[in-house]
């Protein structure tokens, strides 16, 4: 059955087809192959238009954006989860406790071992018990700070080992004033009262060794204002 094409191309058609005429001047249509046959056929000489291999369109197929990727919300989540754990306020409030319980210690040392000798000096006892506070001032700043864990905390690991920080050279440094204001208002006092000009030399004693708890509050004040960022 000849087929009706509608148009007539003239040389374009011959190139294409191989066919001398197109199907509506050419008598022997019918009688020729068809431009499927010929194409079909792997050893023709002539290639037709079915001939080119066109690549299946890709159906459906489409690049998803990055912002709606889950493999781009995915580390961030995970990200998010391991620089703010659950247990990072933890940490923060170890620093609390590590402040309290080590400045209390060296507090209680120097007031108990300095108490022996009261009799002729009080000034051992007081600066013992300003240690205790240098604690109390850190251990407040740090409670300020800590957050429960939730979904919108914020409270990372960073923070919690900052004020861990915090907590840790106020408290050993306040243990170690207390330790020498102690041992010094204990055997300075003795001294004192057989002689009197040793004074001045216990009181600079005692005050180097209450620099020693000033010294960690200063850095536990750098540390906390770090931890804010």
């Amino acid at each position: 059955m000849p087929l009706n094409w509608g148009w007539c191309v003239g040389p374009v058609w011959r190139r294409v087809t191989g066919f001398s005429a197109c199907p509506q001047c050419s008598p022997d249509w019918a009688s020729s192959p068809s431009p499927s046959s010929k194409v079909l056929d792997p050893g023709s000489q002539h290639r037709g238009i079915l001939d080119t291999h066109i690549p299946p369109p890709s159906v459906g197929h489409q690049h998803a954006s990055p912002a709606s990727s889950p493999t781009t919300i995915l580390p961030t989540m995970a990200e998010d989860s391991v620089l703010a754990p659950k247990f990072a306020p933890f940490i923060g409030m170890a620093g609390i406790a590590a402040a309290m319980i080590f400045g209390c210690i060296g507090a209680a040392y120097g007031t108990a071992k300095s108490g022996i000798g009261i009799a002729g000096c009080l000034i051992p006892v007081v600066m013992s018990g300003i240690i205790a506070v240098y604690s109390l001032v850190i251990s407040v700043l740090i409670a300020q700070d800590l957050v429960p864990p939730g979904a919108g905390s914020n409270y990372s690991l960073f923070n919690g080992f900052m004020h861990l920080a915090c907590g840790l050279s106020v408290g050993f440094t306040g243990l170690a004033a207390g330790y020498t204001i102690g041992i010094v208002g204990d055997k300075g006092v003795r001294s004192y009262m057989e002689q009197s000009r040793i004074f001045v030399g216990m009181v600079l004693i005692l005050i180097f060794g209450e620099v020693l708890g000033l010294y960690g509050l200063i850095v536990a004040l750098i540390l906390n204002t770090k931890s804010k960022g």
